[in-house]
């Protein structure tokens, strides 16, 4: 294994287990599709999460700013191949989230579909 590899599963643990505590359930851990890969997939109040974690060590990275728009279009079509997957049919609530690991910290972002253009504008089925 890669060490960033290594520091990435210890980056998502982190992540899922203070969702866990916050009482968010864990629906997949590095779900894969052919169009790549979802790093936690939870739900929450009626509310599907997609959440892409990234974490660094150093304090002057910015490691969210690797969220870009193709990120964000594996992250999407990764989320509609799990929900025709699964059949579920009320997909309107999903929320994109970055998740940044510094230290720590861990901090959530919402990620905008709407910041990609070439997403279009109907992302869902």
């Amino acid at each position: 294994l890669l060490l960033s590899s290594v520091k990435g599963r210890e980056y998502e643990e982190r992540v899922a287990e203070l969702l866990e505590r916050k009482g968010f359930r864990i629906l997949e851990r590095n779900y894969r599709s052919r169009f790549g890969e979802i790093d936690i997939l939870a739900y929450y109040k009626g509310r599907y999460l997609v959440i892409e974690v990234k974490g660094s060590n150093s304090k002057n990275s910015s490691p969210g700013e690797r969220i870009d728009c193709k990120k964000l279009k594996r992250l999407l079509l990764t989320w509609q191949h799990y929900a025709v997957e699964r059949n579920l049919k009320d997909t309107d609530g999903v929320l994109f989230l970055g998740a940044i690991v510094k230290g720590r910290n861990i901090e959530f972002f919402p990620v905008y579909l709407e910041d990609c253009p070439d997403l279009g504008e109907k992302h869902f089925f």
